[in-house]
């Protein structure tokens, strides 16, 4: 006989619990959409899951997987789950839906959408997730976002040329940014570029880092013997 190691689901909205679903560990996020379209009538498509403050999107993954802080014991020593539940508009659906569906289009979904969709983190972080060049066509107020950025600069380092003035001058961001690949160095601010400290610690990762800072520390000995091109 296969054990089927059951879990409470407890949804809950802005105003308090909506439903209690009895499901199990080996349910994917699919199978509680569609449970919860059976028992509250909302398309799964327009089902915004968050576990704590992470957006669910990827469908396939298993409740049992969730993060343990999600889960808590009941009174029977069984598990309980806390999802939170908002409802996407149609609009909201539909272009979410098309992004997820073509990865490789998904900037340009982005791009026809009206300005109040850009201007969704969720719908944003989920294109730029996909393709960073879609950051091009998110909001102002998004391309100041740290998450939204280096969500965007790990798909493709080229995508920091999209973000805000403020982070491409951020000593923090662009070191994630260029650690994760040194192009991405490229697009950071002239102060940064020029930030000694901040370009050492950039090329002792990857000597190449040194062609994205400014001439005067591209022949700095001590960048150079950094970055290998010089015998100490």
């Amino acid at each position: 006989l296969v054990h089927v190691m059951a879990l409470h689901v407890e949804v809950s909205g802005i105003a308090g619990t909506i439903c209690q679903v009895n499901a199990a560990c080996h349910w994917t996020l699919q199978d509680l959409r569609l449970r919860l379209e059976e028992i509250l009538g909302i398309s799964s498509r327009q089902q915004r899951l968050l576990c704590g403050c992470a957006c669910l999107l990827d469908d396939s993954i298993c409740l049992g997987t969730l993060k343990p802080r999600d889960r808590v014991m009941d009174e029977n020593n069984g598990q309980t789950l806390q999802i939170s539940l908002v409802r996407r508009s149609i609009a909201q659906a539909d272009l979410l839906a098309r992004i997820l569906k073509d990865p490789l289009e998904c900037h340009n979904h982005l791009a026809a959408a009206p300005d109040e969709l850009k201007a969704d983190k969720e719908i944003v972080m989920a294109a730029v997730q996909r393709n960073g060049h879609a950051l091009m066509d998110a909001a102002s107020h998004l391309k100041n976002d740290p998450d939204i950025v280096l969500a965007a600069c790990t798909q493709n380092a080229h995508a920091l040329q999209y973000a805000s003035p403020q982070l491409k001058s951020n000593p923090e961001l662009v070191m994630q940014a260029a650690s994760l690949n040194f192009h991405a160095l490229r697009f950071a601010s002239e102060s940064l570029r020029a930030d000694k400290e901040l370009i050492l610690r950039l090329v002792q990762q990857n000597s190449n880092a040194i062609m994205y800072a400014v001439n005067a520390l591209q022949v700095d000995e001590e960048i150079r013997l950094a970055a290998g091109m010089v015998r100490s």
